[in-house]
């Protein structure tokens, strides 16, 4: 990991992207979810997921996501979150764009992601893996 924060630090000097780019590092709970609530966007490009809890939090913090698309999110995120097919890097680039601009995309995926976040308690999660199991 460390070898790839270097990488990644070199990549942003070289894109001169380093007034752009803040490589936070571990944030404590309180100044983590600040820092998602007032986001435009979350983007989320992980390449693999198990459920992808993450997304459900940010979903309820109100804030659309934009990811790949994952089979861990197709029965649960898939219809509430912008999604761009894996791998897809340039894609992913314009899909982060066209939704910053769109204040009417942003708002509509912001609201099914709520929603659908409300659904996904601690509770009622462990009630789904309780019946699962």
């Amino acid at each position: 990991m460390r070898c790839f924060g270097r990488e990644l630090k070199q990549r942003i000097i070289e894109n001169s992207l380093k007034k752009n780019i803040t490589l936070l590092g571990y944030l404590e709970d309180d100044r983590a979810f600040s820092l998602i609530k007032s986001s435009q966007v979350f983007v989320y490009p992980s390449y693999e997921e198990g459920f992808g809890m993450v997304i459900g939090e940010v979903m309820a913090c109100q804030v659309p996501v934009i990811a790949y698309d994952l089979p861990a999110y197709t029965h649960t995120f898939k219809k509430a979150i912008q999604t761009v097919p894996l791998g897809k890097t340039h894609l992913f680039s314009i899909a982060v764009l066209e939704l910053l601009v769109s204040n009417r995309e942003r708002e509509r995926l912001k609201q099914k992601g709520y929603i659908l976040a409300k659904k996904y308690t601690w509770k009622s999660t462990v009630e789904r893996e309780r019946k699962y199991l």
